[in-house]
């Protein structure tokens, strides 16, 4: 792979001022050799791309399984921001964090993907947040189940679903 470019005033000798490779090499006469070794042999081209070997990050379970990897270290480094930010205790290791296959508080299949953050996202839970992030008092649940815990108390958690079923109870439908 060549080195990023650099740009230049100087043209080449076929007159392109696109900018040059460390190398000296011009961008323009690298993409014409390129385009010109596709057109003389395409069905190669595309017999030896397809003869390379598969790298994990080429398939779905590879893709996810760095992505699960990556999880936790975000989850990680986020944990250390928080607890300096709000002055606790940060002592948990890569190791203290499991990211389970369901969610243990909603029981939904918990997906590590790249991308945005989706309910079924895992997310670093204190569960008593005055300790902090310290062995024991961390666990990985549903980006969901954390949103809906948040700042929470038990009995406030309680008392919506006590005062919610009894307002679903008024009505004559069932809700899907």
């Amino acid at each position: 792979m060549l080195a990023p470019p650099s740009i230049t005033a100087r043209p080449c000798k076929y007159g392109h001022t696109t900018g040059r490779y460390r190398n000296g090499k011009c961008i323009e006469c690298h993409r014409l050799e390129s385009k010109a070794r596709y057109d003389a042999d395409p069905a190669g081209f595309r017999a030896r791309r397809a003869a390379r070997p598969i790298t994990p990050s080429q398939t779905k379970e590879g893709r996810n399984a760095r992505a699960r990897q990556n999880r936790k270290n975000t989850m990680l480094y986020s944990a250390r921001n928080n607890a300096k930010r709000n002055n606790l205790p940060c002592t948990i290791k890569k190791n203290d964090v499991v990211i389970p296959e369901f969610c243990p508080l909603l029981g939904i299949k918990i997906e590590c993907t790249s991308g945005p953050r989706t309910d079924n996202s895992p997310s670093l839970d204190k569960i008593i947040p005055e300790f902090g992030y310290v062995p024991g008092n961390v666990w990985v649940v549903s980006w969901r189940a954390n949103r809906l815990k948040s700042d929470s108390t038990l009995t406030e958690l309680r008392m919506l679903v006590e005062n919610l079923s009894k307002v679903v109870r008024k009505f004559p439908w069932e809700r899907p």
